[in-house]
């Protein structure tokens, strides 16, 4: 019975240490996100800091209740793809950017949406862009902010 145990004893170390083991410096690995695998290139490949920003999506979550968003303040680089994720606490509110031709449907408290806002690949750093509520006077009574388009090394 003691050479059994023995024997799945090594059986069980040798899976953990073969699990444990790294891709080693030539391989490639990829990883799942949001139902697409994302490859990761192999050290040899060099992208510019541009590209990697430009690859990367900005995600923001922003939460609506009465005459405010829980921020003021986008930022994204030039061909960066952002997703603005927005979900109503309170009241009924939107989510645009006209310049963008971004709008989305009025929502109420307790719902949310998700839209996609491209950055032209010519927007200059420093360009901003006024994101507001369209509901009524919200606009007015303070729920706007800005979209500032930084250089991809600004982005955090």
């Amino acid at each position: 019975m003691k050479p059994l145990k023995f024997i799945i004893a090594l059986f069980s170390a040798s899976l953990i240490f073969s699990a444990c083991t790294h891709l080693n410096s030539t391989e490639t690995s990829s990883t799942e996100v949001g139902g697409e695998i994302d490859q990761v290139a192999p050290p040899e490949e060099v992208v510019s800091p541009e590209e990697v920003v430009r690859d990367e999506v900005v995600a923001y979550e922003l939460t609506a209740v009465n005459f405010e968003y829980s921020t003021d303040d986008l930022t994204a680089a030039p061909g960066q793809e952002m997703q603005v994720r927005l979900i109503v606490e309170e009241g009924m509110h939107d989510f645009v950017i006209d310049e963008l031709e971004v709008q989305t449907d009025v929502m109420n408290a307790g719902e949310e949406t998700t839209v996609t806002v491209m950055i032209p690949e010519d927007a200059e750093p420093g360009t901003e862009y006024p994101f507001y509520c369209s509901v009524g006077n919200h606009r007015e009574m303070g729920m706007e902010g800005t979209l500032t388009v930084t250089a991809a090394a600004d982005r955090n």
